[in-house]
């Protein structure tokens, strides 16, 4: 197995757990933060004021809805990305 498929599974199970957490809470009823989890609610609004300041062919907005995407679906769309390009990369 080469690091980018060891990485690919690791952020994938990391997704699923996020998920499952968000899941288990919405179970739950509670009100925590586990329910909407994406990138803008974990960082500081303050490490993300850069995204506004890249103005190349729309670049700001398709970075703008990475950071606003829930963070499971991030952590598993980049991990299958990463486990694809893991499967063509040799040892």
């Amino acid at each position: 197995m080469s690091k980018l498929t060891i990485v690919g599974l690791l952020t994938t199970l990391s997704g699923l757990v996020v998920l499952g957490f968000q899941a288990i809470s919405s179970l739950m009823g509670t009100e925590e933060v586990w329910k909407s989890l994406s990138l803008r609610d974990v960082l500081d609004s303050g490490q993300l004021g850069w995204i506004d300041q890249v103005a190349l062919l729309g670049v700001d907005r398709g970075l703008d809805y990475v950071v606003s995407m829930p963070l499971f679906a991030l952590l598993v769309g980049s991990g299958a990305i990463l486990l694809l390009v893991g499967g063509f990369v040799s040892k």
